[in-house]
């Protein structure tokens, strides 16, 4: 037992450290140790034997190897990886060029959805001409001449009969012709009721205002059309008028013997067109005008509603020169003439407008004046009296009498907005002046 500790002493002491002959005398004493124990530690360890011992090399300077770095390495190990995937860094002048490109690109890209955007809003404004739209227009346009002829015009005739000769009063009968019976002065003066005898005046220049607004701005849809020529309205005297709008009315009437419904669809895209709010050189400007130069510098619809607002001026102005002026007051200053003209010009201008969009749908209107509207009666319900005739709602004794003067003729839609089915429509009442039944 000596001689063996003896040789494992000396053995263990030969032996390096971690080789397998001594790993292995190790385990031979171990078991040894164990089987001195007892055999119940010596159970315990076969039932729960201990984990082999494995070898790890680890140097005395690896206690924290994290931290373990070379002299002048970086501090951060992932620095090298995030400098490859830095991008290139340009220049200052590369970088405005750049984001100058980029401006211009996103600027033709507006322009091209500006253009587009209306395009679209010029189309969708002909949806058709909405009739409760046209029938309150009418009604306030009854109401707005009414007081521009009450504050206008005179209001008592026989402060002026002496003075007016009986050629201008005729003529001021003749100017209503066919919204007024032609007969004589005389005459027509004893069918009227006593209060409407003494207002003539106010109602005939109303109803002149309104003949002349229905006729020759409402019922000529290319009216404005000379702004293309440059051309005044009305002709020379004693020369045919050749003006674009009577060459283009001519041509619509004309279309109209040949296809009704298609001389429709031509007189609405016509309108359509001219008042488009694309620009004539297919390119919006910031401002939304054109870089045309000149008259063309205008959108094409701006431009057709300068052109109405011209033709309406010349015509006004037409008209204070005819008769009209036999039948309106003295005013009091310059100020006040240029006040009473703008009014009437305003009131023109916004039922052109109203007219534009009227025509610009594939409907037909019509006026219907004194040669359809030859007698009153109650239960058509297609005429209104007006208030100074002083008389109460459905008394029969107006049923059937004789209209006088149509102080607004009613207006009528023929047909659908396209013309689908043929129907006559009355938008609008007219207003009318009835004989006095105490005549007959």
């Amino acid at each position: 037992m000596a001689i063996l500790e003896e040789r494992g002493a000396s053995d263990s002491s030969v032996q390096p450290e971690g080789s397998l002959t001594a790993e292995v005398t190790e385990t031979a004493a171990a078991a040894t140790l164990s089987a001195a124990d007892g055999p119940d530690e010596a159970a315990v360890d076969k039932a729960h034997p201990s984990p082999p011992l494995k070898r790890k090399d680890i140097s005395p300077c690896d206690d924290h190897p994290e931290t373990s770095q070379s002299p002048g390495e970086d501090a951060h190990p992932g620095s090298e990886s995030e400098d490859h995937q830095r991008p290139p860094v340009y220049d200052l002048a590369q970088q405005i060029k750049d984001l100058t490109t980029e401006n211009l690109r996103l600027q033709e890209m507006y322009r091209a959805i500006s253009l587009s955007m209306q395009k679209e809003g010029s189309r969708a404004r002909w949806i058709g001409a909405f009739d409760g739209v046209i029938q309150k227009s009418c009604e306030r346009l009854q109401l707005t001449i009414f007081f521009w002829a009450i504050d206008y015009a005179i209001g008592d005739v026989n402060t002026v009969d002496a003075r007016l000769s009986a050629s201008e009063k005729q003529s001021i009968i003749a100017a209503l012709g066919g919204y007024c019976k032609q007969e004589d002065w005389e005459s027509l003066m004893k069918r009227f009721p006593a209060k409407i005898q003494k207002s003539i005046l106010q109602l005939f220049a109303h109803t002149l205002w309104t003949k002349h607004l229905f006729e020759d701005v409402f019922m000529k849809p290319f009216l404005y059309f000379d702004f293309y020529e440059q051309e005044e309205m009305t002709s020379t005297a004693g020369k045919p008028d050749t003006s674009l709008p009577t060459k283009l009315q001519n041509m619509y009437q004309m279309f109209r013997t040949v296809d009704e419904a298609q001389a429709q669809v031509w007189r609405s895209d016509t309108v359509r067109l001219a008042n488009s709010i694309v620009p004539l050189n297919e390119e919006a400007n910031w401002d939304g005008k054109t870089t045309v130069v000149g008259p063309g510098a205008l959108v094409l619809g701006e431009r057709s509603k300068q052109a109405r607002r011209s033709a309406v001026e010349r015509l006004v102005s037409s008209i204070l020169d005819g008769p009209m002026r036999l039948m309106l007051r003295e005013l009091s200053s310059p100020e006040e003439a240029d006040r009473r003209n703008q009014l009437i010009i305003d009131i023109y201008c916004r039922i052109a407008e109203l007219a534009t969009t009227c025509w610009a749908d594939r409907s037909l209107w019509e006026t219907r004046g004194l040669d359809k509207v030859a007698t009153f009666h109650w239960h058509t319900e297609t005429l209104n009296l007006h208030h100074f005739q002083c008389v109460e709602k459905d008394d029969p004794r107006l049923d059937g009498k004789a209209v006088l003067v149509v102080m607004q003729p009613p207006l009528y839609r023929l047909g659908g907005l396209d013309l689908q089915f043929h129907i006559d429509m009355m938008i609008a009442k007219g207003l009318v002046i009835v004989e006095e039944p105490a005549s007959t």
